[in-house]
């Protein structure tokens, strides 16, 4: 589990848009007028759910934490919002720890389980 720095997150938006940008391309691109083709996918077929696969699931940078930190995080919190986190269940205790970090849900997630930027 890590959790990505805002510059990082950027960088990963830009290097995943390109990547589903390339998916929907079709190879045979053409290098110069003379029209030779040129493969710029170096044999690969291009794929939008390859993209996304590899955007949702790889590992971009060196993890920072585990997936089980996100559950613990509530306990370094002012002493106010820590008591009010210990009284919730679990799942409003995610629910808040999401919101308190500005974490988006992961496409498909319907609990707050692991944000989108982290991966297992």
């Amino acid at each position: 589990m890590r959790f990505l720095s805002p510059r990082t997150m950027v960088m990963a938006a830009c290097v995943g848009t390109f990547a589903v940008f390339l998916g929907g391309l079709q190879t045979g691109v053409w290098a110069d007028d003379a029209g030779t083709p040129t493969d710029v996918f170096m044999g690969l077929e291009p794929s939008a759910d390859r993209g996304l696969e590899i955007i949702m699931n790889e590992l971009m940078t060196d993890p920072l934490m585990k997936a089980s930190d996100i559950e613990e995080l509530w306990k370094v919190w002012e002493e106010d919002q820590r008591a009010l986190a210990e009284q919730a269940d679990h799942d409003e205790r995610m629910r808040m720890t999401f919101e308190r970090y500005g974490w988006v849900k992961r496409p498909g997630d319907e609990k707050h389980v692991l944000p989108l930027g982290y991966t297992v």
